[in-house]
């Protein structure tokens, strides 16, 4: 089957800000590149949009969101796109972002470099540089340096190689890229002005390519190191690999116009002529197109220049001494197009997408569109095309679009004749004309959130029936309403006089739930909570219906999130700055409405939460527990506390008794405080390091975060992990007491460590150095913090070499047991009896411990496919026939 193009239609990626002279104001969009040392310059998957009179903004095409903008003064405005592009050093995890803009104001035009130093840490370092430039022509556009040459060392590793700049009559200017320094400016008409006629009087560039020799010189020459001679050297990828600047300019003279194709060499390092003249060549017939601005594609692997203007769209092979005009394309009504390949160019019209063969004059394949803000005046533009992504970028007025585009898997196949057959058909034409009825339960409900006029208007009825409930304190009527919203059913009793809501059936999962309209859950969240403001930094959470099963409903489900709490309470939080996070105050609530914990448990579980989330409920649980802190043993104390040393001995005493009362059990499931806190601690070793120490250090203070580690070091005494393998430890003594699970010890090594990290070094050499008692006791606590977590390391080799040499012993009597059992089963099913199994006492320990054990051959066989069937009677025959038998023990006498 013949490789196709499909087009897709457009989506919007987003709404760019309007200029702000509506009248003259612009876009100009480009590109954004990524540069390592030793390698060329890549695309990235982002375009950066200059807004006159706005800002700069860097767009990523994927998440279709806004990574960063340079904003601009009002009274300047873009003269081209802004060039952006990311440095990545060698060995550097980190990354400098450059991004430079020429902008033009009533006093000139200038320059302006946007630097951002990201470090490994993710902290962003933010640079701004400007420079005036002395030329009264405005650039028309900005490169950077990517030339190779092994015989220059810089002197600054730091140094980000040179900005190219080309204005509008040609003149070409070199800018250092750091400083924006002006290097050198040189005319590329007083160039070539010899090899052009003399009676040009007008001489403007319309269209220009920055790229590498090493490119151009195997595209547009085929390979002939002769036509880059006049820069002396061997064009290499790899030693000597200078940057060209091709151009397309536009001369008047006489009344005729010209255009001709100039290429020129840039050597930013040479000290006497740093741009060096390559290829001055005229355009063929250019008595059709006009003196207006035409617009241009060069594609240098194959040598091929598109050119459009008007509605005719020419191709130019330039791959000859003389370019050749190798055909003309009518395309009515054609505003932009972009060149994928050597055969395949993607043309946008105000209705249609379609996908050109220039060489054959043919379509490939075409489809309708409709854009947001197609008009007369804003006709759609294509930017680029990102080809990691076979996505292409246009501009339509103020929105700025993507297209999908389908190609061939096999790009080497692109361009063959026969894929044009029948390709240039709408898709609606393939779409058969009577499709299948759907079933009676597809589609037949709206999903949640679904907006059309008929759910708005029942909705909005809805919203007010329930208010009026609510003021007429009918709350049986409230909750019935709210039910039937949330998809919950109620248990159909006889309801008595005293029962005044009803009985709403619990699901086991948050998950069971079904999906609801979300704002549904606001309105509910405002209605049960109510945030009260008491001054501008501090506002009140309070629960207006403590004893709703829709409070119960919104814990079980999970919808108090913070997401949810921070947009049903906006206005309010609008108008204050709380230093309390929203979810600090509803946990709160939450423990003084249920001091058991039974509510706080069931939020834990199913409420998503992040990890300051998790810290605020970790630390509303300790504040329970009445414990109190470690920090405080290692505050300051008095002198007379330091002579007193048996008053020291028993502060300490009652504060580790107060600790161990503490103390929880990780998986214990009869005490709801201490599901909740181990809940928590579960969901936050979940989350990165990174993050869990960042929130660390932001939500609890040292001395809570102090708390924390001496709960988790008394947590390594209590489950016996300080204890040898061998020492008898109270749950060994303690038949119904469990063991903790082996993923207890994991779960404490990683937050212990996260809480270590928390504090820092700085934070563990500055707490208590306010005296010697206090260094004292904090050495002392570091010490025991050391000897309890060498303990737990040593029982757990222990455990280790254990394992060594009883593991197989254990693994073949678990694997015998389980097939004695099956053995015993087949024979009961087939009524027979079972077969003792005869054992030597004195000869079994002599085994060696490889054995393995006689494995039961199963009754059903898995087939390919997954498909499970019944093993015949001689198949399960020849199975036990091939086993191989276990060991036997024989006596020879001799």
């Amino acid at each position: 089957m013949a490789p196709t193009f499909r087009i897709h239609r457009p989506d919007v990626l987003a709404s760019l800000p309007r200029p702000l002279d509506h009248t003259k104001g612009q876009y100009h969009i480009g590109e954004v590149y990524t540069q390592k040392p030793g390698s060329k310059k890549r695309k990235r998957l982002e375009v950066v949009v200059g807004v006159d009179g706005e800002a700069a903004n860097i767009y990523h095409v994927p998440s279709s969101g806004l990574r960063t903008s340079y904003p601009i003064p009002p009274q300047e405005s873009f003269t081209c796109a802004p060039h952006s592009i990311r440095f990545q050093g060698e060995g550097s995890s980190g990354r400098n972002n450059y991004t430079y803009l020429s902008t033009r104001d009533t006093t000139g035009a200038k320059v302006t470099l946007c630097r951002d130093v990201i470090d490994t840490t993710g902290k962003t370092n933010s640079a701004s540089t400007s420079q005036r430039v002395r030329h009264k022509s405005p650039i028309t556009h900005l490169f950077t340096s990517a030339a190779v040459d092994t015989t220059i060392l810089s002197e600054n590793q730091s140094d980000k190689g040179h900005v190219v700049a080309l204005c509008k009559d040609g003149q070409v200017l070199c800018l250092d890229g750091e400083a924006l320094e002006q290097k050198w400016s040189t005319s590329s008409y007083s160039l070539c002005k010899d090899l052009l006629p003399a009676t040009v009087s007008n001489y403007e560039v319309e269209f220009s390519l920055h790229a590498a020799a090493s490119d151009v010189l195997n595209g547009l020459f085929q390979g002939r190191q002769d036509a880059f001679g006049s820069f002396g050297r061997q064009i290499d990828s790899k030693t000597f690999n200078p940057d060209v600047l091709a151009f397309v300019a536009r001369t008047t003279g006489e009344g005729i116009t010209s255009r001709f194709l100039i290429i020129f060499g840039i050597i930013p390092t040479a000290p006497s002529q740093p741009l060096v003249q390559l290829h001055v060549t005229p355009l063929p017939s250019q008595d059709e197109v006009g003196a207006e601005s035409a617009t241009y594609q060069l594609h240098t692997q194959s040598g091929k220049l598109l050119q459009l203007y008007g509605s005719v769209l020419r191709t130019y092979d330039l791959t000859s001494a003389v370019p050749k005009l190798q055909g003309s394309l009518p395309l009515p009504d054609l505003t932009s197009f972009l060149q994928l390949s050597e055969h395949s160019v993607l043309c946008l019209s105000k209705t249609s997408a379609s996908m050109m063969n220039p060489t054959f004059h043919s379509i490939q394949a075409s489809t309708a569109v409709e854009f947001p803000e197609a008009t007369e005046q804003q006709k759609p533009t294509l930017v680029t095309f990102l080809s990691k992504l076979d996505m292409a970028v246009a501009v339509v007025g103020n929105t700025l679009v993507s297209i999908q585009i389908e190609r061939p898997k096999s790009h080497n196949k692109e361009g063959l004749l026969i894929d044009s057959i029948g390709r240039g058909l709408p898709r609606s034409d393939r779409v058969p004309a009577s499709l299948p009825k759907a079933g009676n339960e597809t589609f037949e409900n709206y999903l949640p959130g679904t907006l059309s006029d008929e759910y708005v208007k029942e909705s909005l009825a809805d919203v007010v029936r329930a208010d009026g409930f609510m003021q007429a304190q009918d709350w049986k009527s409230f909750e019935a309403l709210l039910a039937q919203r949330f998809g919950v059913a109620v248990q159909q009793e006889v309801v008595s006089n005293e029962l005044q809501t009803p009985t709403w059936k619990w699901l086991a999962e948050s998950e069971a739930y079904p999906a609801v309209d979300r704002r549904w859950v606001l309105y509910a969240i405002s209605r049960v909570f109510s945030m009260e403001i008491q001054s501008p930094e501090s506002a009140i959470l309070r629960c207006n219906l403590p004893a709703s099963n829709v409070l119960i409903y919104l814990v079980a489900a999970g919808h108090l999130t913070n997401a949810n709490m921070c947009a049903a309470f906006k206005s309010e939080l609008a108008e204050v700055a709380p230093k309390d996070s929203v979810i600090d105050k509803l946990v709160q609530n939450l423990v003084a409405m249920n001091p058991a914990m039974e509510l706080l448990l069931s939020y834990v579980t199913a409420t998503k939460l992040g990890e300051k989330d998790l810290l605020v409920v970790v630390r509303a649980i300790m504040q329970t527990l009445n414990m109190k802190p470690p920090q405080e043993l290692l505050a300051l104390t008095e002198t007379e506390q330091e002579e007193d040393v048996a008053m020291e001995i028993e502060k300490t005493e009652q504060t580790l008794e107060m600790a161990e009362v503490a103390v929880y059990h990780m998986d214990d499931d009869r005490n709801l405080r201490e599901r909740a806190l181990t809940t928590a601690f579960e969901k936050l070793a979940s989350y990165s390091s990174i993050a869990t120490v960042r929130a660390l250090r932001e939500t609890l203070s040292p001395t809570e975060i102090l708390s924390l580690i001496d709960t988790l070091r008394t947590q390594l005494y209590r489950g016996a992990w300080t204890s040898r393998y061998f020492d008898m430890t109270d749950m060994d003594k303690d038949e119904v007491a469990g063991t903790p699970p082996d993923g207890t010890i994991s779960l404490i090594a990683e937050l212990t460590s996260r809480c270590i990290d928390s504090i820092g070094l700085s934070g563990w050499l500055t707490n208590g150095a306010s005296s010697v008692g206090g260094r004292a006791e904090a050495l002392e606590f570091i010490t025991n913090l050391s000897n309890e977590v060498s303990a737990a390391l040593t029982g757990l080799h222990e455990t280790v070499l254990l394992d060594g040499y009883v593991g197989e012993a254990v693994q073949y009597g678990r694997t015998a047991k389980t097939g004695s059992s099956a053995n015993a089963a087949a024979s009961a099913r087939a009524g027979a009896l079972a077969k003792p199994v005869s054992l030597d006492v004195e000869l079994s320990t002599r085994l060696p411990l490889g054995l393995v054990s006689k494995q039961h051959v199963s009754d059903q066989k898995i087939v390919s496919g997954g498909e499970v069937l019944e093993r015949s009677s001689r198949e399960r025959g020849h199975l036990l026939s091939q086993k191989v038998k276990a060991y036997s023990l024989e006596r020879i006498s001799i």
